[in-house]
Order: structure tokens, then C-alpha cells, then sequence
């Protein structure tokens, strides 16, 4: 048909339109990290972005545990017990599986 591109060119234009933003932003962001990573207030707001991230995942943690915690204690003192362990030992079972061992915990990395 006249007018439309080859299967192939579709194929390459949308990756393309979907990689060139996202490569140029990432281009301008690690230059201007690279131009202003040294000065202490730039420093400083790294610093508060990481804390506000590791806030922001407990509240959604949070969020996520609630409804199970809050329906086991409806249901008596065992099963609240039981979803409370669950939800303490996640973190543990998901490092172990990830791991091999428990590095991760003593601040090794995986």
C-alpha cells in the first residue's frame, strides 16, 4: 500500500521514539549530577531524597500489612500472632532467597 512504512520501520520508529527521550534525559541528568555533585547543599538534597524514599516505602508497607493485620485480629490472638510473624519474616525469607545468605542483612550486599 502506498503511504504506509514497511512492518520493520514501524517497529524500529516506535522503539526509537520511546528510547531517544528517555536516553536524552538521562544524558542531561547525569551531566548536570556530574557538574553539581560536589557542592554540599546538592549533597545535602541526596541525602533527604533517599530518606524520603525509605519513608514513603514504609508508609506504603504499611498500607500493604494493615488490612491483613487488622482482619486477623478480628479473627482472635492466634491468627493475628501468625500474620504478624508472616509480615516480620518477609523481609528475611525474601533476603535469604535472593542471597544465599543473610549479607544483605549485615550490610555486605547480595
Amino acid at each position: 500500500m502506498v503511504g504506509r512504512p514497511a512492518p520493520c520501520g514501524g517497529v524500529v520508529a516506535s522503539v526509537a521514539g520511546l528510547l531517544a527521550p528517555s536516553a536524552v534525559v538521562t544524558t542531561i541528568l547525569a551531566a548536570e549530577f556530574a557538574r553539581l555533585g560536589r557542592y554540599p547543599l546538592f549533597q545535602a538534597g541526596l541525602k533527604g531524597v533517599v530518606l524520603a524514599t525509605a519513608g514513603a516505602y514504609l508508609v506504603n508497607a504499611w498500607r500493604l500489612i494493615r488490612p491483613a493485620l487488622v482482619t486477623a485480629r478480628r479473627e482472635g490472638r492466634l491468627p493475628l500472632v501468625m500474620a504478624a510473624t508472616v509480615c516480620a519474616g518477609a523481609p528475611w525469607v525474601y533476603c535469604s532467597c535472593k542471597c544465599r545468605s543473610m549479607r544483605c542483612w549485615r550490610g555486605r550486599g547480595c
